[in-house]
């Protein structure tokens, strides 16, 4: 009873933790495309099934560091014509931003010579969309950032493998294919909840479990 009782606890905190991902682009593998300002950077990708969409999460460098990067993004989701880009379906402020250091391998530049080391961001949506089955465009942009300005201060959504991905800048008209697409995925519920609260369901299951057994013994 006891082992089904914390089989059940660690479902739970996982479903807790994080939501079905109905969307997973592949992991980092290259160079980032800047999503600053007016920048955008979009990559397409298919729904097998009719789906929900509550929050992004993708990976991205930033040469000063993620805490360089003001957590700030604009979204847009665009239906697919002829593979590219069609009308805006949804765009706003990405919500409950949050960013982390991961283990991927830095990003190696050759001209300047430098490594740019990887980070993680996810993102909510401002309100949850129902996509049809179908293929759509995301497209990210509006990125702020505290440091000086120069064009390598910056945060760029990083490739994962050849592709059709986009990156395009209104200010300068200029649009062009990148030939890779790039690393995120989408999630059905909101970012995942902290870790201190998935602990205290843990906790209190391991309570529960200590109240059963000593149930058993009596």
């Amino acid at each position: 009873m006891a082992d089904r009782t914390a089989a059940i606890l660690i479902l739970l905190v996982s479903s807790q933790a994080q939501g079905a991902i109905i969307y997973d682009n592949g992991p980092p593998a290259g160079i980032g495309w800047s999503i600053n300002g007016v920048n955008e950077t979009l990559d397409d990708f298919s729904l097998a099934t009719d789906s929900m969409v509550s929050s992004v999460g993708f990976y991205f460098e930033n040469p000063a560091g993620f805490d360089a990067w003001n957590r700030d993004i604009t979204y847009t989701l665009y239906s697919s014509v002829g593979g590219q880009p069609g009308d805006v379906i949804a765009t706003g402020a990405g919500v409950s931003v949050s960013t982390s250091q991961t283990s991927f391998p830095p990003t190696d530049i050759d001209f300047p010579p430098f490594s740019l080391p990887i980070f993680f961001a996810s993102f909510d949506l401002e309100s949850t969309l129902t996509l049809a089955t179908g293929s759509y465009w995301l497209g990210l942009s509006g990125a702020t950032n505290s440091g000086d300005g120069s064009v390598l201060n910056g945060t760029f959504w990083v490739t994962t493998g050849p592709g059709n991905g986009i990156n395009r800048n209104p200010e300068f008209n200029f649009e062009f294919g990148v030939g890779s697409d790039f690393a995120f995925f989408l999630s059905d519920e909101p970012v995942p909840v902290p870790e201190p609260i998935g602990l205290a369901l843990v906790g209190t299951g391991l309570a529960a479990i200590g109240l059963l057994r000593r149930r058993r013994i009596r």
